[in-house]
């Protein structure tokens, strides 16, 4: 039997505004104050917990609630809140100044900085709601695009309703949360697949259209590593839509082809720079991720019907030994989700064709594990997870639909669930509470040995917490392990019993009980602190603030040799809050800077520089010029004025003359004024620049522009030419 035609009509306004005010609903209960705040959405208890320099700012707080996303402390907060600067003062925030003797900003592999929903947030807001919003509409918006897209498909209700929030806050959103590009971008993946839905079925140019602007804002939300997850996805829609034959196929690529390439001419402004700082990088090869992907398959697959039984973020978790975390929860969007994907692949029914939605489902589940299971998980990451459980989403929705539809029971599926739901009730429960109290003591001796080098090494009431927790966590202690094992259970009941499947409420309860632990794991996951905190940590403590008043007149660098950043004053990006210049830094794409230099190279050009240091807890004054030297040996010490970001003056008191070295990071882009003339910048090895300033200069002011941004917003004006065009046109011709 097929769903009603009502239910496959494209939704009411009333339907849509119904879903949006849940999702209001859903964020102040998850997010509470941040909604206007209150709060920021941040792990900010890391600081005081893990990182050296911070634990005087409350010694009290040992365990952070959510040790996994450091980076997005020490890497995301103080970049975004440089970046929401940039915006409100008119400024394209191109170029970092603050890390690596300077590098590019925008192009970086994980700033989101170009995010249209980010940058939305960031011109009506201040900072810290504009932060939260940023975050909270990225959940908006990947639920709103699947609601749209599962009421395209036909689904009946309520399964939109409900499937769209359990993909709003699936695992692969929830535990990405530090890393914003990664929810940012597969937040628009539900769009452009609902924009080929429709140009598949009408052959509509208004549909490319659509296409266009949701490819275009994957690329604005993602960078180049997540741009190779849309290949995937598209590939996965054309096979899947164009099953075995090739004029499918050809049929598929005519709607996606120009509407992926007119969203790429919108972003050229973005890819242009991605691709220069890719080129330009000196990233190492050892990425340090282990060569144990057929592990991670494993695990993946063994806990994704119950990541709970591979452990937590707050106790042990199994995939640490493939060299990842949280490789279960990152394809868990509920057990409902699970089982009917596998009943829209697996059902009985063999002679049934699978459709085209199913099938391009079926195939974005296979490229993730395809890059799970081989080496491409070194380049590519679990990041791309996302690709899986939109698919799952999908599947689930019409095995679903299909089981509420048909009126026989399905007994081995029924006890197949059932078996399923004791085995793993009874291992995890004989784990935390049997085998766990035996061998407690052996792994916690094992853990040490392997912590020392480590953050967690300096942090042992952080690791005696995450054995404490492991019972508790793993077994039906935790609220979430115990709801998702009840919606196995009445999967179950719907699957051995047809008659239950004709009463709505017993739906609506067993998509409730999907989306519960969704929900509960969510709450615990998403970082919430107080605001004070956060005044503190912008405050500086009374090191860092010293350091910040010497180098601020001059435009000063400050080196750190200790390679620990748990042990440095400036860990990764946060010389951003007070505006020091760090020559270490933290990114995915190193620039060919002074700190990421051979030691043997390095020291002597440090020595020659004289930039300030920190080393021992001691403060040491800088005994040289620092970024710029005259190529006789004298220190230029001129005053230093930054005009911006990307832009900065040279006043001299006296006239200059002679070859001035920059020994900031040379990079392709910056152009250099000499008292008005544009003078050459030209390169200097390892990695310094040097110009000409000619007799009796006085003035020197630098600039930077990306190279390629002229020839970028020729493409963005091509690619609104193709919007309009497809716009004027609404209709294909038909083949």
């Amino acid at each position: 039997m097929n769903p009603p035609a009502a239910a496959r009509r494209c939704p009411t306004g009333r339907a849509l505004a119904g879903f949006l005010a849940v999702q209001l609903l859903l964020a102040l209960l998850l997010f509470r104050d941040a909604l206007w705040g209150g709060s920021l959405l941040a792990p900010l208890d890391i600081a005081p917990a893990l990182l050296s320099e911070f634990k005087p700012l409350d010694p009290e707080i040992a365990v952070p609630d959510n040790h996994y996303i450091l980076d997005q402390l020490v890497y995301d907060l103080p970049l975004q809140r440089t970046i929401h600067a940039a915006v409100r003062r008119g400024e394209v925030p191109w170029w970092d100044p603050y890390t690596y003797g300077g590098r590019p900003l925008l192009a970086d592999a994980h700033v989101n900085g170009t995010d249209p929903v980010r940058w939305l947030c960031y011109a009506v807001l201040p900072f810290e709601p504009a932060y939260n919003w940023t975050r909270i509409l990225h959940f908006v918006v990947a639920g709103t695009g699947m609601f749209l897209l599962l009421r395209r498909l036909g689904i009946g209700s309520p399964l939109p309703f409900w499937l769209a929030l359990a993909w709003e806050f699936a695992g692969c959103q929830v535990v990405k949360f530090g890393h914003p590009w990664v929810p940012a971008s597969f937040a628009w993946y539900p769009w452009l697949w609902l924009a080929f839905h429709h140009a598949w079925e009408n052959g509509s140019r208004r549909a490319i259209a659509g296409i266009a602007l949701a490819a275009a804002a994957v690329f604005f939300a993602g960078n180049l590593q997540s741009h190779t997850y849309l290949p995937l996805f598209v590939g996965a829609l054309v096979v899947g839509y164009g099953g075995v034959r090739p004029a499918g196929w050809a049929k598929a690529l005519r709607s996606l082809a120009p509407g992926i390439l007119i969203g790429a001419c919108l972003a050229a402004p973005v890819l242009s720079a991605e691709i220069e700082f890719f080129r330009q990088n000196v990233r190492h090869t050892d990425v340090g991720v282990p060569t144990k992907p057929w592990l991670g398959a494993v695990l993946s697959l063994a806990g994704m019907g119950h990541p709970w039984a591979l452990g937590t973020f707050r106790t042990l978790d199994a995939s640490k030994l493939a060299g990842q975390f949280a490789l279960a929860f990152r394809l868990f969007a509920g057990t409902a989700v699970l089982g009917g994907a596998l009943l829209a692949t697996l059902g009985r029914d063999r002679t049934l064709r699978l459709p085209a939605p199913v099938r391009a489902g079926s195939l974005m589940g296979a490229a993730y594990f395809a890059v799970l299971a081989t080496p491409l998980v070194n380049l590519l990451y679990p990041r791309a997870a996302g690709l899986a459980v939109i698919g799952l989403v999908v599947m689930g929705a019409h095995g679903l639909d299909r089981l509420r539809d048909d009126p026989r029971a399905w007994p081995r599926a029924g006890r197949l669930v059932l078996a399923w739901l004791l085995g793993i009730t009874l291992a995890t429960h004989a784990l935390a509470y049997v085998v766990w109290p035996k061998v407690q003591e052996r792994v916690a001796a094992m853990l040490a040995k392997r912590s020392t080098d480590s953050a967690l090494g300096e942090a042992p009431a952080l690791r005696a917490s995450q054995l404490a927790r492991f019972p508790g966590e793993i077994s039906f202690a935790d609220p979430e392990a115990l709801l998702a094992a009840a919606g196995w259970a009445m999967l179950a009941a719907l699957l051995l019993r047809p008659a239950l499947r004709t009463k709505p409420f017993l739906w609506h309860a067993t998509l409730a009980l999907n989306l519960a632990p969704l929900l509960l794991f969510a709450a615990r996951y998403i970082p919430r602190h107080e605001m004070a905190l956060w005044q503190r940590i912008q405050a500086g403590t009374p090191a860092q603030r010293q350091v910040a008043s010497a180098l601020a007149a001059s435009g000063g660098r400050l080196w750190e040799p200790e390679p620990r950043m748990t042990k440095t004053l400036f860990q990764g990006a946060l010389g951003h809050l007070l505006g020091v210049r760090t020559l270490r830094g933290y990114s995915a794409l190193h620039p060919n800077a002074l700190a990421e230099l051979p030691d043997a190279v390095r020291d002597p050009l440090l020595a020659r520089c004289g930039d300030a240091v920190h080393a021992d807890g001691r403060f040491t004054a800088a005994t040289g010029g620092g970024r710029f030297l005259w190529e006789d040996g004298r220190a230029a010490r001129p005053v230093f004025i930054q005009l911006g970001l990307g832009a900065f003056r040279l006043e001299f008191t006296t006239p200059q003359a002679g070859t001035l070295v920059w020994t900031d990071t040379q990079y392709p882009g910056w152009r250099v004024r000499v008292d008005g003339k544009e003078v050459e910048l030209r390169p200097e090895p390892p990695c310094f620049g040097t110009i000409t300033v000619p007799p009796g200069s006085r003035l020197i002011e630098f600039r930077y522009r990306p190279n390629y941004l002229t020839f970028g917003l020729l493409g963005t004006i091509g690619g609104i030419g193709g919007i309009a065009f497809c716009a004027a046109r609404p209709r294909r011709r038909s083949a």
